[in-house]
C-alpha cells in the first residue's frame, strides 16, 4: 500500500491512495482528521499490519499512519486505524508514549500524540516492512540542525525505538550536484535549472537543487546474504524531477528478540 501527494495552492495537500489493483480514492478525510497535530502540512506514509503485532489495541488488523507536523519543523508521529473502519477513520488511536514496562500507550486524543522520531526536521517520509529482516524501515529527508540529506532508520516495531539515523544520500557528499541536481555555483553552468515550484520559480538559475521525498518501493527491497538493498524515488527539486535511487546497507547482525540488527552503509 502506497500513496502519492498532490498539493493545490491555498487548498492544501490531497492524498490519493493507490490499491494493488490500481484503483484510487481521495483521502481528504484523513487530512482533516489528523489536522490538529499535523498542523498546516500533511506528510504521510501508510502500511497495512503485515502480521499480528503485540502491543496494539484489540480491534485490528490496523493500517499504520506515520505523519509529520509542520513541514521540516517536527518529528514523525504514528496513528493506527482499524482496517475495517479506514474510510471513516472511526477507532483511530495515536501513539502516546510508553508505559513503565515499555508497552505502547494508545490514545483517542490527537493532543496526546508523541513523536516516534524526534529529529525536529522531518520532511517527506516513507515507512516499509522488510519481512526477511523482521524490521520496519524508514527513510525521510532532513535539514539542519539535524543531519542534511536522506536519512535511514529501522525498528522492530512501528513505534520504535527507531535506530539512530544514518545518511544514505547527501547531494554534496555523493557527487549529485551538477550531475542531476542543480548547483548555482557550477562553472560552467550545469544546464540543470528548471522546472521548479514555489520560490524557485522566480530565479531558476539561482535556486539550489536539493533531495527530498525518498519514497521506498517496498516490493523491490532485497536481502541477499548480509546486504540489504532498498530502492526509492527521490525528488531533486531543481530541476523538479524524480530520480530512482538505490542504497545498499550491510547487515552487521541479524535481529533477535534482545537486540536489533545493525547496519552500515555500503553504497
Amino acid at each position: 500500500m502506497w500513496l502519492s501527494q498532490q498539493t493545490t495552492p491555498r487548498i492544501g495537500p490531497r492524498i490519493v491512495l493507490y490499491s494493488r489493483n490500481s484503483c484510487h480514492r481521495p483521502l481528504s478525510y484523513l487530512c482533516e482528521r489528523f489536522r490538529s497535530f499535523l498542523m498546516d502540512t500533511v506528510k504521510m506514509s501508510l502500511h497495512i499490519e503485515p502480521e499480528t503485532i503485540a502491543g496494539l489495541p484489540p480491534d485490528g488488523p490496523f493500517i499504520f499512519v506515520w505523519g509529520t507536523g509542520a513541514y521540516r519543523k517536527s518529528g514523525a508521529y504514528l496513528s493506527v486505524v482499524p482496517a475495517a473502519q479506514f474510510e471513516s477513520g472511526k477507532g483511530t488511536r495515536h501513539f502516546a508514549g510508553l508505559d513503565r514496562v515499555s508497552a505502547p500507550i494508545w490514545s483517542e486524543k490527537e493532543s496526546d500524540a508523541r513523536a516516534v522520531v524526534q529529529t525536529g526536521t522531518v520532511g517527506d517520509l516513507s515507512v516499509t516492512w522488510c519481512k526477511d529482516l523482521g524490521l520496519w524501515l524508514m527513510t525521510y529527508d532532513s535539514r539542519e540542525p539535524a543531519p542534511r540529506g536522506i536519512l535511514f532508520s529501522y525498528s522492530q516495531t512501528p513505534w520504535g525505538p527507531w535506530s539512530d539515523p544514518q545518511i544514505i544520500f547527501n547531494a554534496a557528499r555523493d557527487g549529485a550536484l551538477g550531475k542531476f541536481i542543480h548547483n548555482p555555483q557550477a562553472n560552467p553552468d550545469d544546464g540543470l535549472s528548471g522546472p521548479a515550484i514555489g520560490k524557485g520559480q522566480t530565479n531558476l538559475q539561482a535556486a539550489h537543487g536539493g533531495a527530498n521525498a525518498p519514497y521506498v518501493i517496498e516490493r523491490w527491497t532485497r536481502v541477499k546474504g548480509s546486504e540489504l538493498s532498498i530502492y526509492y524515488a527521490m525528488s531533486a527539486w531543481n530541476p523538479y524531477v524524480v530520480a530512482l535511487m538505490k542504497s545498499q546497507l550491510h547487515v552487521q547482525q541479524r535481529v533477535t528478540t534482545q537486540q536489533p540488527a545493525q547496519y552500515r552503509k555500503s553504497a
